[in-house]
């Protein structure tokens, strides 16, 4: 029996803390999975948190798991999903520092600089893709997810999967294409 397996027994057997001991491994993740679909550190949390509770509920009724860890990712997308439907009317604002912090860089501090200030357009440009296509740009480029990890977790079939990414990078291209470097407006 796996470790995983045996949390989820001690879990069913009133071990409280053994919970905690379960999902510690996986909430980092969950974040990061959730604030690249809802792109909000609030909505992200809430999502998570409503992943968990609802984790909870189903170790407690017994339910049986393939492969855990694929069902909560996929939970978290789904509980995430949900925050973006609830909210698809009003337009969020994303603070363009919590998503640099969330992604990690090792290069030099002048490196960093120069590469913020180009990523930071391209950002733009990505949160301003249709939902769909935002989304799974996010998953696959900042999360660095497999095309059939994304498959699974939302759910979808890796051709529309593929489908998207290849929309939204065209997309992408346009709007780039439209975008004059500031070291260049000057030659004009």
């Amino acid at each position: 029996m796996d470790d995983v397996t045996d949390l989820i027994s001690q879990c069913q057997n009133g071990n409280k803390e053994a919970f905690g001991q379960l999902m510690e491994p996986f909430i980092q993740k969950a974040f990061r999975i959730s604030f690249s679909i809802v792109c909000s550190k609030e909505s992200a949390e809430d999502a998570v948190q409503n992943s968990l509770l609802e984790a909870y509920k189903n170790i407690m009724s017994g339910k049986s798991f393939q492969t855990f860890e694929s069902w909560f990712y996929s939970l978290v997308a789904s509980r995430s999903i949900d925050v973006v439907r609830k909210s698809s009317r009003e337009k969020q604002h994303v603070d363009l520092h919590e998503m640099f912090e969330l992604m990690d860089h090792a290069s030099q501090p002048l490196d960093v600089v120069l590469e913020k200030e180009e990523s930071a357009g391209l950002l733009e440009n990505i949160l301003n893709l249709p939902d769909k296509e935002r989304m799974i740009i996010i998953l696959y480029y900042y999360q660095e997810l497999s095309i059939r990890e994304i498959s699974n977790l939302l759910k979808k079939s890796e051709g529309t999967v593929k489908m998207r990414i290849h929309r939204g990078r065209k997309r992408l291209k346009k709007s780039v294409n439209h975008f004059i470097p500031i070291e260049k407006a000057g030659e004009c």
